[in-house]
């Protein structure tokens, strides 16, 4: 694990950190914030020292484990010459791996709670496609840091 590696794994790091306060506290804010049922169901007095806002700082661990993972991925997947489309296919591949399916399964276990929908299909449906997008983006930009350097100039 070089140097490039630590660079590309910070700079991912980054993105994911960004990405997720993009889409869940812009693109999404008026589900995840607002009065919501969602928002009643985890922001309870009564969940004590358990509520969301005294585990935020445990997020950063994830998005640690997922940006070294995702560079560490790719630098052992053999990149290709066109790093453009490699890192957009690798993108793909981590969105159907990670975020497709637990999304999908939040879906399944948060939807109803209390005899009541609180997480509708549609905000699933959205996350999906903004992380997807992130993703795809995370794809090409640690495919840049691993891109094949051009060879000599054709003339």
């Amino acid at each position: 694990m070089d140097k490039r590696y630590w660079i590309a794994s910070t700079v991912v790091f980054v993105i994911w950190w960004f990405g997720a306060g993009l889409i869940n506290g812009l693109w999404l804010m008026n589900y995840w914030y607002l009065d919501t049922p969602f928002l009643r169901a985890w922001d309870n007095p009564a969940a004590g020292q358990f509520s969301e806002q005294n585990l935020y700082h445990y997020m950063i661990v994830p998005y640690i484990f997922y940006a070294v993972a995702t560079v560490w991925l790719y630098r052992n997947s053999g990149g290709r010459k066109n790093w453009i489309s490699h890192g957009l296919l690798f993108g793909f591949m981590i969105a159907l791996v990670t975020i497709i399916p637990m999304r999908l399964l939040n879906y399944t276990t948060f939807a109803f709670q209390n005899g009541g929908l609180i997480l509708p299909s549609p905000v699933i449906v959205k996350e999906i496609i903004g992380w997807t997008i992130m993703l795809l983006l995370i794809g090409v930009v640690t495919a840049w840091f691993y891109r094949k350097p051009a060879t000599g100039a054709e003339g």
